[in-house]
């Protein structure tokens, strides 16, 4: 005779229910419907109840990109007097310095931003405008796939009362 108290196991948790639902992964970028998980080097991890929004932009427009064409243009102008004017040397350099600043001042990032509520949003920032589409329209599908919050005070519960109505009762 044991003198163990023998209990039912539990009953397992089916396996799809335990299962992530991976919406985005791109090998940095992970997005499931409970966290956003962002890879080396970054490696940190938010979670998608606390997500509010997002939205995605292009970063670097404005007066930055405008001073940055309107050096270059000097530079091109500079290239081409010293060009007139045989010097080559000047020419090369004065003109390689305008393609640059031209190439950086045209080249922009493109941005994720998570709002969260409060003043820690945070924003990623990807080459992309595919990557920062897809990113953020997975974002918000793993947001619509949350489950609806409980019911706050003063809203009228969906179950029946444990009491029965007295006007439908016999006595």
């Amino acid at each position: 005779m044991s003198s163990r108290i023998q209990f039912d196991p539990p009953n397992p948790v089916p396996a799809e229910e335990n299962e992530e639902v991976v919406f985005f992964n791109d090998g940095t970028i992970r997005v499931t419907q409970k966290a956003i998980f962002i890879g080396s080097p970054h490696n940190q991890a938010f979670s998608i109840s606390q997500v509010i929004g997002v939205s995605h932009f292009k970063k670097g427009e404005g007066i930055g990109t405008l001073f940055g064409v309107l050096v270059s243009l000097v530079g091109f102008v500079i290239s081409a007097v010293l060009l007139a004017t045989h010097n080559y040397v000047l020419c090369a350099i004065f003109g390689a310095f305008a393609l640059y600043v031209l190439t950086q001042s045209l080249t922009f990032d493109w941005q994720v931003a998570l709002q969260f509520g409060g003043l820690n949003n945070q924003t990623l920032t990807m080459r992309s405008q595919k990557t920062a589409a897809e990113l953020s329209e997975a974002i918000m599908r793993a947001i619509s796939h949350l489950p609806p919050p409980p019911p706050s005070g003063g809203e009228p519960v969906a179950y029946q009362p444990y009491f029965p109505n007295p006007v439908n009762s016999r006595n």
